[in-house]
């Protein structure tokens, strides 16, 4: 199960963890919608299992500092499924 969290002042940041392996996914200012659209997003479960298989070859453990960064435009270009979302 992956945990999806807004963090950040301006919520461009969403912190997704495997419980063990975490790491940060930023979403493109232009494709920045509102914050539980975007969270529903990343929920979305093609999207999801896109995120968790990026997690689970790039995360670090769970308090390492300076965690990886996905930017949102990238992954969803990789993922098919993200694009009828």
């Amino acid at each position: 199960m992956l945990e999806v969290v807004c963090i950040g002042q301006d919520s461009s940041l969403f912190q997704i963890c495997d419980g063990e392996l975490y790491g940060i996914v930023e979403i493109d200012e232009q494709r920045r919608t509102s914050p539980w659209r975007d969270l529903a997003l990343l929920s979305h479960p093609a999207v999801a299992a896109y995120l968790g298989d990026w997690l689970s070859r790039h995360g670090i453990l769970a308090g390492s500092p300076h965690p990886p960064r996905l930017r949102w435009p990238s992954a969803e270009d990789r993922s098919s499924a993200s694009r009828w979302i």
